[in-house]
């Protein structure tokens, strides 16, 4: 009989008992196969110093006379009700059992004998030898029932030859049981309605076990074989939820790849996997449960589960040598958070898998009969791991459909998307965004509107009819999809698309930009790209490539034939707080990727269902874009951007909203170090964004990214705007490793006097404020520059600028370095951080190229929120603007913030500045881009503003974290980058 048999055989039994079990089916014992005594009632007592390995337990009754016991003593508990339970059904299974033989009521006397179902009708007993011989097969059966009592004679005992086992071996006795002293038993003794009386010096390999009577030893030892029955192990739960405790199993020992597991029904503690565990079969009975959390359960055979088996935290490994199959009802939800597959495996139901799916050995297949799901959500996207692992597999495949996944967070956002699917029987369009309809939401929380032409063609009724979904026809020219086809096409027509994302298809088209916004979840059906990928890159201009793959893809490790290493890659939370997204540049620097905004989560780990945009190396030449195996990745978080000898300097365009708050909307970069001044692939081509962008100007080229020879003396740079819309802007520069002797900077603006020549803080962050309006002077592509120079004595910089409330006044500080050839400072004032007005004038006092501190008490101020700025005014007229600071006369009125510096953490310390933050206990937390908690600390905050100081470990993942101040109420969040 095969094991697999034999396992359906038990369960058969165990659900539908009493049922008449065949000659080689052994009882299943449940909790009862822990205890080594137990007596559902009756007392339980011992004399002399006896050995016991197992348990010990009643129902009802005392316990006495044991010294230590290598096992629990239970007395009328949760426990011993669910054994004296067990016990009874492996009673009623032996009792049905049909003989095989009908020996005379004297066993032993030298006799052997093999196999079987030995029945006696009335008493019986051992005397001298009894041989059990198995013949040679380890999984041989003896059972003998009486149809009185039992005993044995003085010294008599049981041999076993030829692989027969203790855990084969059952004695179901209608009586009371009799051991004499000396003897030798094997097996596992029931006793049904009699007492069982040990005698001094027996050794029981196996269990003495009643239903109703007393139990008595005398200088007995006792023990079980340290086998699982038949393989088949039970899991008691008497101790804990741990897998790895012995305690919890039926055979004293935790399962190994060749043992059949049983979790019953009605257990004390229900197991928690936790690390790496293999079987066999499992079987998970009605109301039980089993969770594999952060660990892994290798199953090697069949999988029934009438219960809860929860992996949506877990990870499972087919790994049998003979084809498996997963049923769609097998896991909690269906949801499965990694999958391994080390077999061929057929999926007969829906299985979703939140993590990863990888494969662990060679020439294996998962036939998905497309009821494969690689799951996304606001925690993670699913994904498929590199199926050759590093090279050294081969042969993997993935037969039949998938169904992929993308979730987007609720925003209106344009999104540069790619079908990572094969050509070969491809979607439509409309089957995967729109979920098969032109009109409706069939299934809520998927799908989006596509709209730009008629029903017919696929597309849903909006307001205006605008194209709401673009492909790349020439370069990044974008046009609506073909009249003729409209969204019927098949998605992989195209290699990437512009769609834009309103929200699931729950949005009221109607309501235009007033509809509620809503997160979705785009999702896509067919056969999943695997193997390599080419993509011809145009000789000049730019190309569109998809990322082929349901995975991150590392764009650094791609192989690449005449095509830069340099990417543009959309990010849909660009251009302010409703904008619809903005290119983010990554250039390749010989270390790692600089990016024109760093605050982007966007990097070289471009996700599935991503698209970018690269182009050729020379400019002249078509390249060729190799995607491997290989090249998938994690992709947690953005790229390591480490700091570097290289001067640098970041201007990031923000748009200011009416409450003062501002929102990136693009950004350019510049580093000076072993280039060129010429414009040649070492520089990143500007992509224009739909909305507002800031460019560099070289020459007749337009860039996002520069790269330069060191200052030595002057240069500039020639910001180039585009598209200003706005009424109030923000440039943000913000300098590395700039900050060495003798060099400065500062903007030239050619329309506003008061903006010109503010000085560039060389070692940290200028915020520039600026306005648009009707004049188009003020909104000139050219308006700004930035001039860098050694050896002109540029106006006073400007260290420090504070405002403080003292009662009914405020107390204006500044500071100054380089101060020389100054008449003036005049203190202006502004209840709007626009506008402002003079309020006060202050006489230089240093005028030597030193440092100055200065202080003005504005007696009159007004209630509400000030701004504050100062103004330099030189002898020979040139004017310089200080930072703008705020104060309240009510605390409560200015924002509690936290800020973080520097910003690109160095080493392995954290600063944090709390800002208006009220006196309390506050809890830190720092947070990867998975949402994953890295460090938490509390700390105890004094009040208003001051410095915190925390240490993060020094191996630590580049890419970019949060931080979450939280505490009285108060909820704040940062970020930093390593």
């Amino acid at each position: 009989m095969t094991q697999r048999t034999l396992l359906f055989l038990v369960c058969t039994a165990l659900c539908c008992s009493p049922k008449k079990a065949t000659a080689q089916t052994v009882p299943y014992l449940g909790a009862a196969a822990s205890f080594e005594l137990f007596s559902t009632v009756g007392a339980i007592s011992n004399t002399g110093i006896s050995y016991i390995t197992g348990n010990i337990g009643t129902g009802t009754g005392a316990i006495t006379g044991f010294g230590t016991v290598n096992g629990s003593i239970h007395n009328n508990d949760a426990l011993t009700t669910l054994v004296a339970s067990d016990l009874q059904n492996a009673y009623n299974q032996l009792d049905t059992t049909s003989p095989n033989f009908y020996p005379g009521p004297v066993l032993g006397n030298g006799d052997t004998l093999t196999a079987g179902v030995y029945s006696m009708a009335a008493a019986a007993s051992l005397n001298l030898e009894l041989i059990l011989n198995a013949q040679g097969n380890e999984n041989a059966v003896f059972i003998f029932k009486t149809g009185g009592a039992f005993t044995t004679s003085a010294s008599s005992k049981i041999i076993l030859i030829n692989g027969a086992k203790a855990y084969n071996i059952f004695w179901k006795i209608e009586g009371a049981a009799s051991f004499a002293a000396g003897t030798i038993m094997k097996g596992t003794i029931i006793a049904h309605n009699g007492a069982i009386s040990i005698g001094t010096g027996v050794s029981i390999e196996g269990r003495a076990l009643s239903t109703t009577g007393a139990i008595s030893t005398y200088n007995t030892t006792a023990y079980f074989s340290n086998h699982c029955i038949d393989k088949l192990a039970t899991w008691t739960g008497a101790i804990n939820t741990d897998w790895t405790n012995v305690s919890n199993w039926s055979c004293g020992v935790v399962p190994t790849d060749t043992n059949n597991v049983i979790i019953p029904a009605g257990s004390l503690f229900y197991p928690v996997i936790t690390t790496t565990q293999p079987l066999n079969d499992i079987t998970i009975q009605n109301s039980a449960s089993l969770v594999v959390l952060d660990g892994t359960l290798q199953i090697g055979g069949v999988i029934i589960n009438s219960g809860t088996f929860d992996v949506s935290a877990g990870t499972v490994q087919m790994n049998s040598t003979a084809l498996q199959t997963m049923p769609g009802s097998t896991f909690y939800n269906s949801s499965i958070h990694n999958l391994i597959i080390s077999n061929n495996v057929i999926l007969s139901g829906q299985q979703n898998v939140s993590g990863t799916l990888s494969f662990s050995n060679s020439n294996d297949t998962i036939f998905t009969n497309g009821y494969l799901t690689l799951k996304s959500t606001a925690n993670g996207t699913a994904r498929l791991a590199d199926i050759t692992n590093e090279g050294t597999d081969s042969g993997n495949i993935i037969s039949g459909d998938v169904t992929i996944e993308r979730y987007i967070p609720a925003r209106r956002a344009w999104h540069l998307l790619a079908a990572p699917l094969s050509s070969n029987s491809a979607p439509t369009i409309n089957s995967a965004w729109q979920e098969g309809v032109s009109a409706g939401n069939p299934n809520p929380g998927y799908g989006t509107h596509i709209t730009g032409g008629t029903t017919a063609l696929g597309f849903d009724q909006g307001v205006n009819g605008n194209a709401s979904v673009k492909y790349f026809y020439s370069s990044t020219n974008l046009s609506a999809l073909p009249t003729a086809t409209g969204t019927n096409i098949a998605i992989t027509t195209y290699p990437a698309y512009f769609l834009f994302v309103r929200g699931d298809r729950s949005t009221e088209l109607l309501q235009g930009i007033n509809a509620p916004l809503s997160n979705t979840t785009l999702r896509m059906k067919g056969q999943v790209n695997t193997g390599s990928i080419n993509a011809t890159v145009c000789a000049t201009n730019f190309t569109v490539a998809g990322n082929p793959y349901p995975s991150a893809i590392d764009f650094h490790s791609l192989t690449k034939n005449n095509v830069n290493d340099k990417l543009y890659l959309w990010d849909p939370k660009l251009g302010g707080v409703n904008g619809l997204g903005g290119y983010v540049t990554l250039l390749w620097n010989g270390y790692s990727y600089d990016a024109t905004a760093a605050v982007s989560p966007v990097s070289q780990y471009i996700p599935s269902g991503q698209a970018f945009i690269v182009e050729s190396l020379d400019g002249i030449n078509p390249g060729t874009l190799t995607v491997k195996e290989t090249d998938k990745s994690t992709g947690i978080g953005p790229a390591a951007r480490p700091v570097y000898g290289d001067e640098k300097m970041r201007v990031n365009l923000l748009a200011v909203g009416a409450d003062g708050a501002s929102s990136l909307l693009d950004g350019i970069l510049t580093t000076y170090g072993n280039n060129n001044n010429n414009v040649d692939n070492k520089d990143a081509k500007k992509i224009y964004n739909l909305a507002e962008n800031i460019c560099i100007k070289r020459d007749s080229s337009i860039l996002s990214i520069e790269r330069r020879l060191t200052i030595e003396n002057n240069d500039t740079t020639f910001l180039y705007l585009y598209n200003l819309k706005k009424p109030t802007y923000k440039l943000q520069l913000t300098t590395e490793n700039m900050n060495n002797s003798g060099l400065y900077a500062v903007v030239r603006d050619n329309y506003s006097s008061v903006i010109n020549n503010t000085a560039v803080n060389m070692g940290g962050v200028t915020d520039i404020i600026f306005n648009v309006n009707t004049d188009p002077a003020s909104y000139a592509a050219n308006r700004f520059s930035i001039v860098f120079s050694n050896s002109v004595v540029l106006p006073v910089t400007f260290t420090s600028v504070k405002a403080t409330r003292r009662l009914k006044d405020t107390e204006v500080k500044w500071t100054t370095a380089r101060e020389e050839n100054i008449q003036t400072y005049n203190v202006e004032t502004s209840a709007t951080s626009t506008g402002f007005m003079q309020a006060a004038s202050v006489a230089a006092t240093v005028n030597n190229g030193g440092s100055a501190a200065y202080t003005w008490l504005n007696v009159t101020a007004d209630e509400g929120i000030r701004y504050y700025r100062i103004k330099s005014i030189g002898l020979n007229g040139k004017t310089n603007y200080s930072a703008i600071v705020k104060v309240a006369k009510d605390e409560a009125l200015l924002a509690n913030t936290i800020v973080v510096y520097p910003n690109i953490l160095k080493g392995n310390t954290v600063l944090l500045q709390l800002n208006n933050v009220t006196k309390g206990s506050y809890t830190m937390g720092m947070y990867n881009m998975e949402g994953r908690l890295i460090k938490k600390l509390s700390m105890e905050h004094s009040g208003g503003s001051a410095t915190q100081r925390f240490a993060v470990d020094k191996y630590l993942t580049p890419g970019k974290y949060l931080l979450q101040l939280s505490g009285k109420s108060l909820l704040l969040t940062t970020s930093i980058i390593k």
